[in-house]
């Protein structure tokens, strides 16, 4: 635990993941994750708990939760990463009230039948995408807004996007939702 977002930074300027949690629960709040060859925080196997950290500057991914792992991500920043976050590979994630800005590729994405809730998160000026739902991947999207891309919401290869109310709101988007490949919005 750190004291805000600007008052404690982990970076990893010459290696490759700026923090991994294997087999394990980490619980990690008020910090900035900076830089890193790889992923800012990289989960394989294990739970994240991670309420008002900034992660930005990753080559890879802000956060990857991989093969089997859980995310429970609150009132984060997301920036120039790859990904802002990438639940893959079985994994599911909790995503609310966080920040998913400049990232490379996209601010979100659940793919490898990883599932998601993503609810009330402002995803904006990502390069590629706002968000993908892919490769037998599952979302649950409750009132995000995503503005700023090329494509909004890009949904394929099985990917399944359920939404109720409150609804999302898509603006300033190239193509604001761009479902092909068997995908599903319900």
């Amino acid at each position: 635990r750190g004291f805000g977002a600007n008052g404690a930074t982990l970076s990893s300027p010459n290696g490759t993941h700026v923090l991994v949690v294997t087999g394990a629960v980490a619980h990690v709040e008020g910090v900035r994750i900076h830089g890193g060859a790889g992923e800012g925080i990289l989960v394989h196997g294990g739970s994240l708990f991670a309420n008002d950290i900034v992660v930005e500057g990753a080559t890879g991914d802000g956060i990857r939760l991989g093969v089997h792992s859980h995310g429970t991500i609150t009132n984060s920043t997301f920036r120039s990463n790859n990904f802002g976050i990438n639940a893959t590979e079985s994994s599911a994630g909790i995503f609310q009230g966080n920040i998913f800005e400049a990232n490379t590729v996209a601010g979100l994405a659940v793919q490898l039948s990883g599932s998601a809730i993503v609810e009330r998160n402002t995803i904006r000026d990502n390069s590629v995408v706002g968000m993908i739902v892919e490769s037998n991947a599952s979302v649950l999207l409750l009132n995000n807004t995503m503005s700023g891309h090329p494509v909004g919401l890009l949904v394929r290869r099985n990917g399944f996007v359920d939404t109720v109310n409150p609804a999302n709101t898509f603006s300033s988007n190239g193509t604001d939702v761009q479902c092909f490949e068997r995908g599903i919005i319900d």
